[in-house]
């Protein structure tokens, strides 16, 4: 073992046996008690594991991890966090949840907090079963409508590896629009929806918008808009001036 520097101030660095043998945590607390001037006996503190956390400090961990690093400092984080929320935080400080580095690059604006590694890995895959969930919400609400149109791109990803078999084979179009919506629709709603659009289409000279198909066809705007972005993209509806429609 050796003493190093870290950030401003120095820290113990331990061998990965030793942390392996005593299951050694990162943000854990120790207690350093001396014996004499060159004996120390280093105390291991409790574990604060996630599973210890209550919902109101997990709330807030999420919160702080929505926030910028770089605006996490102690003059900007209060006007951020109520007062309620400030007393949490400082008590994740001493839990060793959150670390504040009051020194280095932003001594000047009070310091930072930063979430330690292993419950930022924990947030992570908190969002990563959230985003799990939506997108079976999205693949449900597809199932039953016919359509879908994301605006997040997180959510389409995810929408989409959860389709992926369906797309592959053709029962599902995935699209993504020039304004960055993504759009997904069945090959049954494009066959039936777009064989009446183009059929509408096709009786007018000078083009329709999609309020006025929506309407003539007894149909929700925003699935004409789906099935009329997957038609265009296939050459079979061209759009003749901007929000207006007519048959390739």
């Amino acid at each position: 073992m050796r003493i190093i520097k870290v950030g401003g101030g120095l820290g113990i660095e331990l061998p990965s046996n030793l942390v392996e043998e005593l299951d050694i945590e990162e943000g854990q607390e120790i207690n350093l008690i001396p014996i004499t001037k060159d004996v120390v006996v280093l105390v291991l503190g409790k574990k604060h594991r996630r599973g210890e956390l209550t919902e109101d400090e997990m709330k807030l961990l999420k919160k702080l991890n929505s926030i910028k690093f770089s605006e996490r400092t102690g003059k900007n984080i209060s006007k951020k966090l109520t007062k309620d929320e400030m007393k949490l935080l400082y008590s994740l400080v001493k839990k060793g949840v959150v670390i504040y580095m009051g020194k280095g690059k932003y001594k000047d604006q009070g310091g930072v907090y930063s979430i330690t590694r292993e419950y930022f890995q924990a947030l992570r895959g908190t969002k990563r079963e959230s985003r799990t969930e939506k997108s079976n919400e999205y693949t449900d609400q597809l199932k039953k409508q016919g359509y879908l149109i994301l605006t997040d791109q997180a959510d389409a990803e995810s929408t989409a590896m959860n389709l992926s078999d369906e797309i592959e084979n053709g029962e599902v179009t995935a699209l993504k629009t020039f304004d960055g919506k993504v759009i997904f629709a069945t090959a049954e709603l494009v066959n039936t929806l777009g064989g009446r659009i183009i059929n509408i289409l096709s009786k007018s000279k000078r083009g329709m918008s999609i309020d006025t198909i929506a309407n003539k066809l007894k149909v929700e705007p925003d699935k004409v808009r789906a099935v009329i972005e997957i038609l265009r993209e296939s050459g079979d509806v061209i759009e003749k001036r901007k929000g207006v429609y007519t048959s390739a």
